[in-house]
């Protein structure tokens, strides 16, 4: 049985460094390879976005991955011996998909990792182009522009891949923490959310009506956000002032997740690090209300 506290660190660790990866490569030849890359990703608390959401073949639709490419945070690619699907329409350096994916995500300025089957790996000939040159350009180029893991077998891809991400990984977070450091603050008068407020806050992102983020970044345009939403979807009004909603939405909040009590981690971090945190009785309610009228 996994103790509270290890789900505890677990689902803070989730809030500040879960990312969205976008996973590329060709389909039937890889099918396992991307079985295996799916489940490491996942296992590192990430999120995974694959060409089996949009349909599983080849064929995918070069306007969704592209959109979802420019809003990934990861780019992971796999390549073997296959070229890929070579769309027909708006392609006039006719490039395959994969390919075309490659360069979404270089010219989007998002990390990229590659994996490429290693050369001297034993291959099956059906998952060989009969023509090989464009898949060999493929790759001497990936080579060119970039180091790369290599793998001859689905246990080394998971290796060389659980590896690089967790070093992407711990870049991030220190690129964060920098950058939170170097960030402009409020002044310490000035109220974010007040400290009575956190519990709502956990709440919130746990009946997924806000996003994970809304706990690192305590944004109250998002808090708001949120609050209106659980109102909206429980169909009450927003009759009554500002304070009161969030006593309401608290309420129901707390008794729907009793097993889900706010994070003590999370709580003591915030504490630490929110010098603009309110303590009770010392907040300026105003500052969170959504606009001048409590009632919409």
């Amino acid at each position: 049985m996994i103790s509270a506290t290890a789900l505890d660190e677990t689902f803070v660790a989730s809030i500040f460094y879960m990312a969205k990866v976008f996973l590329s490569s060709t389909y039937e030849d890889l099918r396992e390879y991307r079985e295996a890359a799916y489940k490491h990703l996942r296992r590192l608390g990430h999120d995974v976005i694959a060409m089996e959401e949009y349909v599983a073949s080849d064929e995918r639709p070069q306007a969704l991955t592209l959109r979802d490419i420019s809003t990934c945070d990861l780019f992971v690619g796999l390549v073997a011996w296959r070229y890929g699907f070579i769309p027909a329409d708006n392609n006039p350096k006719r490039l395959s998909i994969t390919e075309m994916e490659y360069d979404h995500a270089v010219s989007q300025k998002r990390p990229v990792l590659v994996f490429l089957l290693h050369d001297h790996a034993a291959w099956p000939k059906r998952w060989m182009d009969e023509d090989p040159r464009r898949v060999q350009t493929f790759r001497e180029r990936l080579t060119r522009d970039r180091a790369v893991g290599f793998f001859s077998s689905v246990d080394d891809l998971g290796a060389e891949l659980t590896a690089s991400v967790a070093n992407w990984d711990r870049e991030r977070a220190t690129q964060s923490y920098v950058a939170s450091s170097e960030r402009d603050r409020p002044a310490p008068s000035a109220t974010i959310i007040n400290v009575d407020d956190l519990p709502l806050a956990w709440w919130l992102v746990i009946d997924f009506k806000a996003r994970h983020d809304l706990l690192q970044h305590l944004e109250p345009s998002a808090f708001v956000a949120a609050v209106e939403k659980w109102e909206d979807d429980n169909r009450v009004g927003r009759d009554l002032p500002w304070p009161a909603r969030l006593e309401r939405a608290r309420k129901a909040l707390e008794a729907k997740h009793t097993d889900h009590e706010p994070s003590a981690l999370w709580l003591a971090w915030v504490r630490a690090t929110r010098a603009s945190i309110s303590e009770p009785g010392r907040t300026n309610q105003a500052e969170l209300a959504p606009g001048d009228n409590a009632a919409s």
